[in-house]
This record gives C-alpha cells, sequence and structure tokens, in this order.
C-alpha cells in the first residue's frame, strides 16, 4: 500500500534568539510552492503541526499541515483512546480514561512530536467537529458540562486547547 503523504506544507522560521510564541517568523513559504504571507501563517496556526529546532544554528522551524486531522477514538479492545488517519502516524493517548474531556485529550495530544488537529470521536458521531488547537468552535448545545457556554443563549463554545499550554 503506498504512503500517504500531504500536499500542503506551510514552513515558517525564527532566527536563533527569537521566540516563536511571542516574535513573528522571519521567512514563511509553502514547501516547494513559493513565498507565503504572515496571514498565511495566521490563519493556519491551528493546523497540525511539529516544531524543529537546528542544532547548529539554534534556529525554530514550524511545519503546519492543514490537511492531515488525526481521528480519536476511545477502542475497547485496547483499552485507550487510539490517534489514527491518513497521514497521521498510530498511537494510543495513555493515562486517560474513557470519559476523558476533549481539552486533556487535546493536551495529550501535544506530548507527540507532532501535534495533531484532531475529530474527537465519541459513541455513535459520524462527524464530530475539528478541533483546532487555539481555536474556539461553534458547536451544538451538548448534554454534558464540557463546554462553556458564552453570551448568547442559543451558542455554546468548546475551547480545543488546554489551559496548561500557552502561546
Amino acid at each position: 500500500m503506498p504512503e500517504i503523504k500531504p500536499t500542503i506544507c506551510l514552513i515558517a522560521r525564527w532566527r536563533r534568539g527569537q521566540n516563536p510564541y511571542l516574535d513573528n517568523p522571519v521567512e514563511i513559504v509553502w514547501d516547494g510552492q513559493g513565498p507565503a504571507t504572515l496571514d498565511d501563517y495566521i490563519e493556519h496556526q491551528g493546523c497540525s503541526h511539529q516544531y524543529l529546532r537546528d542544532q547548529k544554528t539554534g534556529a525554530v522551524e514550524i511545519r503546519l499541515w492543514p490537511e492531515i486531522v488525526a481521528d480519536v477514538r476511545w477502542d475497547a479492545t485496547v483499552g485507550a483512546w487510539v490517534v489514527s488517519g491518513p497521514c497521521v502516524n498510530p498511537a494510543t493517548l495513555p493515562y486517560l480514561n474513557r470519559h476523558a474531556k476533549d481539552d486533556q485529550i487535546i493536551g495529550a495530544l501535544f506530548r507527540f512530536p507532532i501535534v495533531y488537529r484532531a475529530r474527537i470521536f465519541r459513541g455513535n458521531e459520524t462527524n464530530p467537529p475539528v478541533c483546532e488547537v487555539g481555536r474556539r468552535i461553534r458547536i451544538r448545545p451538548p448534554k454534558g458540562n464540557d463546554c462553556r457556554r458564552r453570551s448568547h443563549p442559543a451558542v455554546y463554545y468548546r475551547l480545543c486547547r488546554p489551559d496548561s499550554i500557552t502561546s
């Protein structure tokens, strides 16, 4: 079976001494497709990504893959949450029980070298919303209390980033 590879990769680079969480990148390019803009980088910050550091120069690079979305499901046979999907390295999320909240699952995804944007399947859902790291997504009112209600009574948001992670 041939390996599936993403077709789009946005690369942002910082010089040694710059903080990728606070400073704008010095270079932004689409891998193999030419230059990109700061707006492209801002738009895709919630995508699956990987930080790399050049050991010689100390420069930091982030690779963002807008097309990659991991499917996260509870696997009763394994007894753990399982990460899978096209272009995703299959893995299990240790130390989480069956009733883990979305922010706990997203937090566990941050422990991997590639942080995946995730679609979390619970029960018999066929197409749950995609949780983009650092963004709020609009969803229907939940049955549980894992979402925070905002100003408008008919609108709920799920914050898809654990509080312990800063950007």
